[in-house]
């Protein structure tokens, strides 16, 4: 059976939005630790395909990006390559598309999308649900804002428990 309501946000984007609560998060936590550089594009990732060159290209240009926010780690490569292949296929597609018919007149005489156009809207489909997954549309990261990078003093660590300087 499958899960109601929507997936749960990951605790990341719930920390810059300011809305994180550590009671409602898991009793261990997995933090995995960040890259000092995006992990690197796979040399086998998309040579197989027509727009394999727009999904590395895509890979290169988000992965700088996420990492950035601190919303990317090695882990997270796999899901970043399952959204840079479908950014890519509904690049291609639509530009499959551009300057022809998007209908298709069948046998019967009725007529019909053309294939290209449920291609490009499954890769639509693909990336919004990929995507989503860092929070790329505008609905995903409504209310995320970095907060201001704070110094720690060690000292107060160790007096009071980890708090930070204002």
């Amino acid at each position: 059976m499958g899960k109601r309501g929507p997936a749960p946000t990951p605790a990341k984007i719930l920390q810059l939005r300011g809305t994180y609560r550590k009671d409602r998060d898991a009793p261990n936590p997995v933090d995995p630790p960040r890259p000092a550089k995006p992990p690197a594009c796979p040399t086998w990732f998309a040579r197989d395909v027509p727009w394999g060159k727009l999904a590395r290209a895509e890979y290169r240009r988000l992965s700088r990006e996420l990492l950035e926010l601190g919303l990317l780690t090695e882990i997270d490569r796999d899901a970043l390559l399952a959204y840079c292949d479908a950014f890519a296929r509904w690049r291609y597609w639509r530009a499959e598309l551009a300057g022809r018919s998007w209908i298709q007149i069948t046998e019967s005489g009725y007529a019909s999308p053309a294939p290209e156009v449920s291609f490009m809207n499954r890769a639509l489909d693909d990336m919004r649900k990929w995507g989503a997954l860092f929070g790329l549309s505008p609905s995903d990261r409504r209310n995320v804002s970095a907060a201001p990078k704070q110094e720690t003093d060690a000292a107060a660590d160790f007096l009071f428990g980890g708090r930070k300087r204002a």
